[in-house]
């Protein structure tokens, strides 16, 4: 995966049920490949991801490397995460999908992108959105 020419899969998608996986492999199998550009493995959203999941970005890094498909990561993360309810895993997918900034930085960081991408849009309110828009994916 070569995030220096092309786009990870967006933060929308699921694999087996978990919004972001998709595209924390895709970030990940850059950053192993050195090809991450300006893309961050273990960012603040894939914080959120291991910290819920109870797995650890070391680790995941390593099945990663291992794995030879995104099905084989699936399985890793459910051998090796602390097993979550479907319910306890659909809310952790809406609200990780529904984050907004909420601190001042953070706020005028999204409004100055969004002002750059798409001047005067309003219905642009979450970071998955606004990664969307950036990436060519929302209209």
């Amino acid at each position: 995966m070569d995030l220096t020419s092309a786009y990870p899969r967006s933060p929308l998608d699921t694999l087996g049920g978990l919004v972001w996986l998709p595209r924390l492999i895709d970030k990940t199998r850059a950053h192993l490949a050195g090809t991450v550009g300006e893309y961050k493995f273990n960012c603040p959203i894939d914080s959120r991801f291991f910290q819920f999941f109870g797995i650890g970005p070391d680790a995941f890094k390593e099945a990663v490397k291992q794995a030879p498909d995104d099905s084989a990561v699936l399985q890793w993360v459910k051998a090796h995460s602390n097993q979550q309810s479907d319910e306890a895993i659909q809310e952790f997918n809406s609200m990780l999908s529904g984050t907004r900034p909420t601190k001042p930085d953070s706020q005028q960081r999204f409004a100055a992108t969004l002002e750059r991408l798409a001047p005067g849009r309003k219905d642009i309110s979450t970071w998955f959105q606004l990664l969307d828009l950036e990436e060519g994916r929302f209209k």
